[in-house]
């Protein structure tokens, strides 16, 4: 269980991400069940090609995840290499930018010839 896990509404006509499976699906009708004395929310989902389907909302995600990893030494100089993965555009881009602020932002993991395929701090390509 995803407990960072921001809540989404959970609509009509909205699309959602199965966690199970990652496929797209769209929320066709949601409805409250009483389930062991406590209420769940279902939603009936449309998913491309295959029969309609009931899950609780527990096991719907947002189409879009991001992450971000941070990398620091002693001397304060940090590193921000964010990654977000679209699950309904099929779409992963990465952004790496950083302090000092003249790092150039850099996006996917291009290579510059002598600097490895993420950029470093002593790469002179990288900073300006």
């Amino acid at each position: 269980m995803n407990t960072n896990k921001k809540e989404i509404s959970m609509k009509k006509g909205q699309k959602v991400r199965i966690l199970r499976t990652n496929q797209v699906a769209t929320i066709v009708e949601v409805e409250l069940i009483r389930k062991s004395g406590k209420v769940h929310r279902y939603c009936h989902l449309k998913v491309d090609k295959k029969p309609d389907l009931w899950l609780d909302s527990s096991e719907l995600g947002g189409l879009v995840e991001r992450c971000r990893i941070t990398f620091h030494d002693d001397r304060g100089q940090e590193l921000y290499f964010d990654v977000e993965r679209d699950y309904d555009k099929e779409n992963l881009s990465m952004t790496l930018t950083g302090r000092p602020e003249n790092l150039k932002e850099h996006h996917g993991g291009k290579n510059h010839g002598d600097c490895p395929p993420l950029p470093h701090l002593n790469c002179p390509l990288c900073l300006s």
